[in-house]
């Protein structure tokens, strides 16, 4: 079984403000109903972290700039993998929790 999850973070300086959108997806192997409500947790959780980055922008409170996106994007995921599927999910023994 196999879960995976994608954070996109569009934000345009636009001539009448910053205009910004958050995309998630989530995409998974599954053999069993388990498995099914686990899919189901993840995808809500992925749309709360969408959702906490969205905030943040709104508020000032998030970089906009690529490479701070990037890295918030990374945590984000880093914490989901881990709350999902702990250290099943980490390459090289890094939990992805930075």
């Amino acid at each position: 079984e196999s879960l995976y999850g994608t954070i996109l973070v569009g934000v345009c300086e636009c001539p009448n403000g910053i205009l910004r959108k958050v995309v998630t997806d989530t995409s998974q192997f599954t053999k069993s109903d388990v498995s099914s409500a686990l899919v189901n947790r993840a995808m809500k959780e992925m749309q709360e972290a969408a959702r906490r980055i969205d905030d943040d922008i709104a508020s000032g409170e998030q970089e906009i700039d690529g490479e701070s996106l990037k890295r918030r994007a990374e945590a984000e995921l880093g914490a989901w993998a881990q709350s999902n599927g702990g250290d099943r999910f980490a390459e090289d023994g890094d939990s992805g929790a930075d």
